[in-house]
């Protein structure tokens, strides 16, 4: 795997969107502004495109999902992918709904800067057994010897 350097080229004052849930909106737009950035959260396909273009990064949490805010993140990722834009995905709850670990898969193709997960979640995403229920990991997913072995495969 390749070190990244400054995988994200944010300086102060730059606009972060945020597609996230609404029990994790206010801390996460405090972390933010903390950085010295500005963040804006939109997930209404009516209006996505227009806070994506003008941000520096893209963050998807799927935290809380429905249809309408499926819909607004591919259009966010696409935009992002096409702009070079620095992209984090939030893989909450795919060890338990099929509908979000095939989100997840498919925003893979849009190459996000950082796929985040515990461990449970990013061990369902590549196919391994676990152990996480809801959004929450499990002890018993703390081995990464065979995790490490795929994501090597991966990359």
């Amino acid at each position: 795997m390749q070190a990244l350097t400054n995988p994200f080229p944010i300086g102060s004052s730059s606009l972060i969107h945020c597609m996230t849930n609404e029990i994790s909106c206010e801390m996460l737009a405090n972390g933010i502004l903390a950085l010295g950035c500005k963040p804006v959260m939109a997930d209404d396909p009516r209006e996505v495109l227009d806070f994506t273009k003008q941000s520096q990064a893209l963050f998807i949490n799927l935290g809380h999902l429905s249809a309408e805010k499926e819909k607004a993140i591919r259009m966010a990722a696409s935009y992002a992918n096409q702009s070079s834009l620095p992209m984090v995905v939030d893989a909450v709850g795919v060890t338990t709904s099929s509908i979000r670990k095939s989100l997840v898969k498919d925003l893979l193709d849009y190459r996000p800067t950082v796929l985040k997960g515990n461990m449970s979640e990013i061990r369902s995403l590549v196919g391994l057994k676990h152990h996480g229920v809801g959004v929450d990991a499990s002890a018993k997913d703390q081995e990464t010897e065979d995790l490490l072995q795929v994501l090597k495969d991966w990359f």
